[in-house]
């Protein structure tokens, strides 16, 4: 993280600038981003990021995910409350209030269960849920594309998406350069279109792989492409030349695995073309245990 991003002069500039906004504590920095849990008047905690920019495309991916986050005005994203830019001798900033989801995210909710399964009223809670979500998403256009444990935030009365910046724009230019050998991605999430850089392939249905991902890992207890992998390196290439073991392996009914299935499709085309496609299958799902 550079330097001048931990400039409190600028984090101040911004402070005043906002009406009742004020620091709690530090949530995360990396790169060149630093996150805060704040408060602001009217509202219980929030979270403000802070993000410094090192290029003109930085710039851009960042002004894109809050446009992207400010128009989702759904129960399964969090609410935008305010954004803007700020600039001093140290450099350009951008920064945004966003909702803070109480409870915890989906990667920490695994960890606390015995085995780490959550139950199957759980499972089912919440992939559903980011069904719905990519119901919403779909209708604009949009392609998460980075679907995995830690974005996806569990509270008691609601399942959230979050964190939209590598979110690709079906209707606008892509910001990354066509032609990188990798996409951006998480790996071991990200479908075999998304890791080639195959900007055209990109789609709803490469959100629906990394979303099976997550539910075969929510049923099995370990992400499928990190079997045997000893780096995130061979977690690509099982994703590229692996097929994960049956879901029905584990106990499951079939009808799980013939939703994972198509989800989990290496080639783009024959996984479900459409949310719409998917919820059905999903809601024909039977969940006992064999």
């Amino acid at each position: 993280m550079g330097e001048s991003l931990l400039d409190t002069k600028i984090i101040q500039k911004i402070c005043d600038s906002v009406e009742g906004l004020e620091i709690l504590s530090e949530l995360k920095k990396g790169g060149q981003k630093i996150v805060y849990k704040a408060s602001l008047t009217g509202t219980k905690e929030i979270v403000f990021k802070v993000i410094k920019p090192a290029s003109e495309m930085e710039k851009n991916r960042a002004l894109r995910e809050i446009q992207i986050t400010a128009d989702l005005c759904s129960e399964f994203f969090p609410k935008m409350f305010h954004f803007g830019e700020s600039s001093n001798e140290s450099g350009n900033y951008i920064y945004m209030l966003e909702e803070k989801i109480p409870g915890s995210n989906l990667r920490d909710f695994i960890e606390t269960h015995e085995n780490k399964i959550p139950n199957l009223e759980e499972t089912k809670r919440t992939i559903g849920s980011v069904l719905n979500a990519l119901a919403i998403t779909e209708s604009l256009n949009l392609v998460h594309r980075d679907i995995k444990p830690e974005n996806i935030m569990i509270s008691k009365n609601r399942i959230v998406l979050i964190d939209f910046g590598i979110a690709r724009h079906l209707n606008l230019s892509s910001l990354t350069d066509t032609s990188a050998f990798f996409g951006p991605m998480t790996p071991g999430y990200a479908p075999p279109e998304q890791i080639k850089n195959e900007k055209r392939k990109i789609s709803i249905r490469t959100d629906f792989f990394s979303m099976g991902v997550v539910f075969y890992e929510l049923l099995a207890g370990v992400n499928p492409f990190f079997l045997n992998a000893k780096h995130p390196q061979q977690a690509l290439q099982n994703v590229l030349r692996v097929t994960p073991p049956l879901i029905t392996s584990y106990g499951y009914h079939p009808s799980i695995n013939s939703f994972l299935q198509q989800c989990l499709e290496k080639q783009t085309h024959w996984r479900f073309p459409n949310t719409k496609t998917a919820i059905e299958c999903f809601n024909e799902i039977v969940w006992e245990v064999q």
